[in-house]
């Protein structure tokens, strides 16, 4: 990136991968209480004059290498560029994380301060203290901010995906979960707003270039480890959300956020694996007081218990909507009055709706000698008592070879003290080495002693960095001779003692200004006249290019033992081969794929679903000439395979393909049970979501299925942390292992009979979806066909081994629309009963879709007719930024009506001719000098009433009396 400036009009210009970002300020000088405003334009670097800038660089000609935002301060607008940079590591290849080290800043309003940019003897911001931003700059040098150009550095690497970055650059919008570890977030939310409102071609331009970077506060560290030539990094956020009292011994706000908030993930990377664990501390979630004496500390609790419980609850349902369930790890010491805090905390958990499957809780005891020991063997008493929680802890990690995901992370451990980070991160720190270790096992792997060293110093280093920053946010020191509250710095001989009133009030007013908190600032409002012209008129105008489209969708669901077919599949994905020779899409669900091991499960065979995805392929390709089918996704977990292929011809409708899932088998990091899912855009109007899963197995383990049917529903997630609600059109397939609750003999009686109507009534899933239990608002078509499972294998004989199964429909296709622009209809429901190579057979289900979607082609073009005539209106100039002969009152009109009067003006556009002046009323009657208002009109002259308006004046002759 290049960044220019323009000095008349005054503009700055960031040019990258061939396209431009213009900002101007209209205002300049603006006068107290003025709104803070910038013009911004986006436009292809040809059209800007670059030859009449000036490029801008760093102090001492140091390189611009990232924008972080603006911030207005004082009324002046300011732009921030990283110009100082350390690389401290890379989460993957191309994935670099630098660490910031200095700040430049440019003023948009005014040249005040242009001679600290372009004064050759100026070396460092430290010489000009009478910089608006100079707290802001020196903050920015403390080398505790870092960021990427790579990838959205708030983001968690398995939301990010398994394989690395994406084409371009996209950050998160500071309004989700993420968004409280982005300490520029007021700076970027207005630019975040602008991207969106781009169209597709010059969003992806404005992502590819690079525009926007996040910014997090805390620690970011890589190492190579020699295991397969990998990297070991780890990455810890503090949260800004909280805004006063960020860091130190206090209580959580009344929106439920903690002071100390850390999220730490600690990622391992080589060629064959990607591993990231996520964890996460903070203070006690409760609202509490801590009062300083003179030798001892003491905890008050100033507010009711219900004042609590809010700021409790929104602090819980946040992080179970991101993370999933939570599992709190109370680390509070035995001294002073945290045990008391420590009751009312467990006894809030234990009371809220939350405990149970999605909150639990662990009482743990760290000793101070644990805090100092270097080796982890010394961790063992205290990893002993969490032990039973790691054992169900679930990790992140991608095979890269087989393209699978191993582990996906649905929960997370919370660990919390009452200001200890060293206790944290002692914690955290053997939770990652006992996960990681545990990892190993499974890949039958054991890793040298110089991976554990390198393991734990970065743990060390990232609790001593932590634990500086609390120490320099409170600034107040003294010795606790009682055991105290506070947790133990890197001075073994001292403890901190902190209160509201030993906050560094310099430290928090230069977190007040970064985060634009102070009353002297104002949040910089962009103005871009032409986009929001043009979303405004196409809204307007969306029966024009609005068309419906009817799309034909194949879906099927099969468990195929762990069997490889080599034979014919065409009688299940074209059952009516007259009526239905083609779909649109086409999506399968496969379960048992591989075999339901733990051996197997860990290892998978990547042939297995190359196997499978070629086999798909060639049946549909095969059935009508012409006719080609793409894989769209395949995803695997474990013995679940989701495919999803497109027509060809149709792919052009496709979009933002990604995929997601959640295991509910096997405890730990591999699952034999769970769901698949992968998300599509269809013309990037409608959002469709196809779901495979396998539930619990046994006859009478329904509320486990219906457990699992939850933890899928609520473990989907997506980016920007969207789940299934979101979606538009829902296929949900898979062996869901409902059965039939009647005796054997009676079952296999009316089948026989062909009688399934009246098996149907006790159907599991069929009484669970009446009840709204499972699957709510999803729809099943009639089922008639004989049931699926289970049969001997090769045949069409229902089971005659000892077990004697008693005949289910365990495989199911279910559909839920959401949207009114979707109208869906399912037509064909069965089964290809004439493949017998498994002990399921397989299902199919066929739906018609009618889409109201925009016709893109007629878009584009109605979207540069509106484009090209707004800027005629602008008198036509390239760039709106820099006309001279546009102000303020140009670019702020609104559409359709001209400026508002006032001095900016000079004239009075609704007066004919533009006449300057007052403007007079005038009434004839009155003019005639024959007639006065009546005055026995009402008061309110919206009364009605008989009276005259006006009457004649009253002479001698014509007396008019009056009350």
């Amino acid at each position: 990136m290049k960044v220019y400036l323009n000095k008349n009009p005054r503009s700055v210009a960031l040019v990258s991968n061939g396209f431009a970002l213009l900002l101007r300020d209209m205002h300049g000088n603006p006068g107290k209480g003025t709104q803070s405003r910038c013009v911004i334009e986006f436009v292809p670097e040809s059209l800007v004059p670059l030859h009449k800038f000036v490029e801008v660089r760093g102090i001492a000609g140091a390189e611009l290498h990232a924008f972080l935002g603006v911030t207005c301060i004082k009324g002046l607008i300011f732009l921030g560029f990283v110009s100082g940079r350390s690389e401290v590591g890379s989460v993957r290849i191309n994935e670099k994380i630098f660490r910031i080290t200095a700040a430049t800043f440019i003023c948009l309003s005014n040249d005040s301060y242009d001679y600290v940019l372009f004064d050759d003897r100026v070396h460092t911001h430290e010489d000009f203290p009478e910089l608006p931003v100079y707290s802001i700059v020196k903050l920015l040098a403390t080398g505790t901010f870092y960021y990427s150009p790579h990838f959205d550095l708030v983001s968690r690497t398995q939301e990010r995906g398994a394989r690395g970055t994406r084409s371009s650059y996209s950050l998160n919008s500071v309004e989700d979960y993420d968004g409280q570890f982005a300490w520029n977030r007021n700076m970027i939310e207005s630019f975040q707003s602008f991207r969106n409102r781009l169209g597709k071609e010059e969003r992806r331009a404005f992502e590819s270039g690079q525009f926007l970077v996040s910014m997090i506060r805390g620690f970011a560290q890589s190492v190579t480890v020699n295991e397969n030539e990998g990297l070991l990094t780890i990455i810890s956020k503090q949260s800004c959300r909280k805004g006063s009292l960020i860091f130190g011994p206090f209580c959580a706000d009344d929106s439920g956020n903690v002071s100390n908030f850390v999220e730490t993930e600690i990622i391992l990377t080589n060629k064959d694996y990607c591993f990231a664990l996520v964890q996460l501390s903070g203070n006690v979630p409760l609202v509490w007081k801590l009062e300083s004496q003179l030798v001892s500390t003491k905890i008050e609790f100033p507010k009711s218990e219900d004042a609590s419980n809010v700021a409790f609850t929104k602090h819980f349902e946040t992080l179970i909507l991101e993370h999933g369930a939570v599992h709190v790890i109370d680390a509070l010491s035995k001294s002073g009055d945290q045990p008391e805090l420590s009751r009312r905390y467990l006894s809030m958990i234990q009371n809220s709706a939350f405990w149970g499957d999605q909150l639990s809780y662990t009482k743990v005891e760290v000793p101070n000698s644990l805090l100092f020991k270097s080796s982890y063997h010394y961790l063992s008493p205290l990893m002993h008592q969490i032990s039973d929680i790691l054992k169900t802890y679930e990790a992140f990690c991608y095979d890269n070879d087989s393209r699978t995901y191993i582990g996906r992370q649905s929960g997370v451990l919370l660990v919390n003290t009452l200001n200890s980070t060293e206790r944290s991160n002692t914690i955290q720190a053997g939770v990652s080495a006992e996960v990681l270790d545990y990892f190993f096992k499974f890949l039958n792997f054991t890793p040298g002693p110089e991976f554990w060293i390198k393991h734990q110093f970065l743990w060390s280093e990232n609790g001593a960095t932590l634990q500086r920053m609390i120490e320099g946010y409170v600034s107040k020191k003294t010795k606790n001779k009682t055991g105290g509250i506070v947790g133990k710095v890197a001075e073994r001989s001292k403890k901190y003692v902190s209160s509201p009133s030993s906050v560094n009030v310099s430290k928090q007013n230069q977190f007040d200004k970064l985060l634009g908190q102070r009353d002297s600032q104002s949040p910089v409002e962009l103005y871009d006249p032409i986009h929001d012209f043009v979303l405004a008129e196409l809204e307007k105008k969306a029966d024009v290019f609005t068309i419906t489209k009817d799309v034909q969708i194949w879906t099927g669901t099969f468990n195929v033992n762990a069997t490889q077919y080599d034979g014919d599949l065409t009688s299940w994905f074209f059952p009516y081969p007259d009526k239905y020779q083609e779909y649109d899409v086409v999506a399968i669900g496969l379960e048992e794929v591989v075999e339901l091991s733990p051996g197997k499960m860990l290892n998978i065979d990547a042939s297995i679903k190359i196997f499978w995805e070629k086999k798909i392929k060639e049946t549909l390709n095969w059935f009508k000439e012409g006719c080609s089918y793409t894989l769209l996704k395949s995803e695997q977990l474990g013995g679940i395979l989701n495919l999803v292929f497109v027509q060809e011809k149709g792919f052009e409708y496709i979009g933002n393909v990604e995929t997601s899932f959640k295991k509910t088998g096997f405890r730990g990091i591999s699952a034999n049970k769970g769901g698949v899912a992968i998300a599509v855009d269809y013309s990037s109007s409608i959002r469709f979501c196809f779901i495979t899963s396998h539930l619990a197995a046994g006859h009478h383990n329904v509320d486990e299925r219906h457990q699992n049917y939850k933890a899928i529903a609520n473990g989907l997630r997506f980016r920007h942390n969207k789940s299934i609600r979101d979606f538009d059109c829902i296929f949900w397939v898979g062996d869901f292992n409902f059965r039939i609750d009647l005796p054997n003999e009676e079952v296999r009686t009316q089948l026989d009979d062909v009688q399934y109507s009246p098996l149907f009534e006790y159907d599991q899933l069929n009484k669970q979806m009446a009840t709204g239990e499972s699957f709510p608002y999803f729809d099943e078509m009639a089922i008639n066909f004989p049931p699926t499972y289970k049969f001997d294998r090769g045949t069409d004989t229902y089971d005659t081994s000892d077990k004697q199964r008693i005949p289910a429909w365990t495989d199911r296709i279910l559909s839920l629309a959401r949207s009114k622009n979707v109208e869906l209809k399912q037509m064909e429901y069965g089964c290809a009963y004439d493949i017998k190579f498994s002990d399921h057979k397989p299902v199919y289900g066929i739906f018609h879709a009618k889409l109201d979607i925009a016709d893109q082609t007629i878009m584009s073009q109605i979207e540069k007719q509106l484009y090209e005539s707004r800027k005629v209106e602008f008198l036509g100039v390239n760039s709106l930024v820099l006309a001279q002969n546009i102000n303020e009152s140009t670019f702020l009109l609104p559409h359709g009506l001209p400026a508002p009067s006032g001095k900016t003006t000079g004239s009075r556009w609704w007066i004919p001719g533009g006449v300057a002046g007052k403007i007079k009323v005038r009434f004839p009657e009155l003019d005639s000098g024959e007639y006065i208002v009546n005055p026995r009109l009402p008061p309110n002259p919206f009364t009605k009433t008989t009276e005259e308006d006006f009457i004649k004046k009253p002479t001698e002759s014509n007396g008019v009396e009056t009350d």
